[in-house]
């Protein structure tokens, strides 16, 4: 029998820990169903509903069956379709996986804060020297590899985790945080500069361009 066509549910915008997803189903030429909902669709239908397992997004919903955990989902694309994203050797896939949970604990080391001049504040320090920011993103540039990879010589899902973190960061989609900081970590911006490259991505990046485009009447 036929596998049935994934559905991932995430918020409507082009990061976070539903991008890296996306980009990995279409480079691996997996058609499914991108679901993109607003916070308060998620708040009502999925997490006060305790539709979504954990009361988060991403969930991938494959037949009657719901998946959570987002390096979880991310390894299934990588290894769906050609499979041309996640290491058939164990030590490989070992340290893409981890690298993949770095980047999300990066991203929850961020501050938050409902005041937004307390969430300045905090930002500012953890992008300080010695703060939290700098001190992941140097732990990460070393696991890394120099020759624009994160792993080996191919690119892995942990190479499109590290590309939406930083294209977020630079875009200034991060509050309170300096987009230009990041430049100093070479083996991460050479990672993103090849997954920018990726003829895979251009083109996902060329669908949603077209699908983003204003209507006109």
């Amino acid at each position: 029998m036929a596998e049935q066509k994934p559905t991932l549910v995430y918020f409507d915008f082009n990061g976070g820990r539903g991008e890296h997803i996306r980009l990995a189903f279409h480079i691996n030429g997996v058609e499914f169903n991108d679901e993109r909902i607003s916070f308060p669709t998620f708040k009502a239908d999925w997490k006060d509903s305790g539709k979504a397992p954990n009361g988060s997004l991403p969930v991938l919903s494959i037949g009657d069956h719901l998946y959570t955990q987002s390096t979880a989902i991310l390894r299934y694309a990588g290894s769906s379709g050609k499979r041309l994203l996640y290491p058939t050797d164990l030590t490989q896939a070992l340290l893409v996986d981890q690298l993949a949970e770095n980047w999300n604990d990066f991203g929850s080391s961020a501050p938050q804060d409902s005041n937004n001049d307390e969430k300045k504040r905090k930002r500012e320090e953890w992008q300080a020297e010695g703060g939290g920011y700098h001190t992941w993103l140097t732990r990460i540039n070393k696991q890394v590899g120099s020759n624009g990879y994160s792993v080996g010589n191919t690119l892995t899902t942990a190479d499109l985790a590290a590309f939406v973190t930083i294209k977020g960061i630079r875009s200034g989609a991060w509050d309170y945080v300096d987009g230009k900081t990041i430049d100093k970590y070479a083996n991460l911006v050479a990672i993103y500069n090849t997954v920018e490259a990726h003829e895979g991505v251009k083109a996902w990046n060329a669908l949603r361009a077209e699908r983003e485009k204003p209507t006109t009447s």
